[in-house]
């Protein structure tokens, strides 16, 4: 970008919405040759709110450029995925489920994880295996809680 076109080109981005992403998205489509460094100055802003803008408006994943490899279009790239979480089953907690020497091995025989259980039961993850141990070694069940 030459001096002599930053006012010109200021003038034109006079003319741009930047609270709207069409507008945006057509500024930044009509001047693909400008780098992020020369948009911001253009812009007279930060070369991040430059990225963001382009972000918001998906100017850059919209056009196709030359390179040495021919036509090559910029993509999108895949959001961020989080897995849905597990939901809680639905159990009835006792009261008194801490004393209660066969509520935890039923519920960890029944497949109900540790963390399940320590949100349902409201104590932390650990205490609840070093329970969960500490029962096996006073009553030891064949093939109960071998994993622990």
């Amino acid at each position: 970008m030459e001096d002599y076109e930053l006012p010109w080109l200021q003038q034109q981005f006079g003319a741009v919405n930047t609270a709207d992403s069409t507008s945006l998205r057509e500024w930044f489509l009509s001047f693909p040759e400008l780098s992020v460094k020369e948009h911001a100055q253009v812009a007279k802003v930060a070369t991040i709110t430059i990225r963001r803008w382009k972000r918001k408006s998906y100017a850059t994943f919209v056009y196709m450029y030359e390179s040495y490899r021919g036509m090559v279009c910029v993509k999108p790239h895949a959001p961020n995925y989080k897995p849905p979480k597990k939901p809680l089953p639905d159990l009835i907690v006792p009261s008194n489920w801490a004393v209660d020497p066969a509520w935890l091995p039923a519920q960890i025989e029944n497949k109900v994880g540790m963390r399940q259980l320590a949100k349902l039961t409201g104590a932390s993850r650990g205490r609840l295996i070093r329970m969960a141990r500490a029962l096996r070694a006073a009553r030891p069940i064949p093939g109960f809680l071998k994993d622990l």
